[in-house]
């Protein structure tokens, strides 16, 4: 199971359509179609019922919410983690002054 095909899965969910998913997280619409459909094939059922209205989530699909919505929170955890880390400054800083006499 591949950790973009859970965000694909996530964006559907959250705007309701293909489009709205795909420019929620600046891909194409095929890309967004093909990662759903993969996750479909991993879990072995159908996510989604698409609609008039866009799509709506099966059974199936509910559980993997929360299951998805989690391992979305550890990914942003570990960005934050690893980006806070890089982007720190360590090391010792010196001042000199000069002193000023009004």
């Amino acid at each position: 199971m591949d950790w973009n095909d859970l965000r694909y899965f996530l964006a559907i969910r959250r705007a309701g359509t293909l489009s709205g998913a795909a420019g929620s997280l600046k891909v194409e619409h095929s890309t967004v179609s093909r990662g759903l459909a993969a996750l479909k094939d991993a879990v072995g059922s159908r996510l989604f019922l698409r609609g008039p209205d866009g799509f709506t989530l099966t059974a199936a699909g509910a559980k993997v919410v929360p299951i998805a919505e989690s391992i979305e929170g550890s990914m942003d955890s570990l960005a934050r983690q690893i980006t806070g880390e890089e982007e720190r400054v360590e090391g010792t800083v010196r001042l000199t002054t000069s002193g000023v006499r009004a």
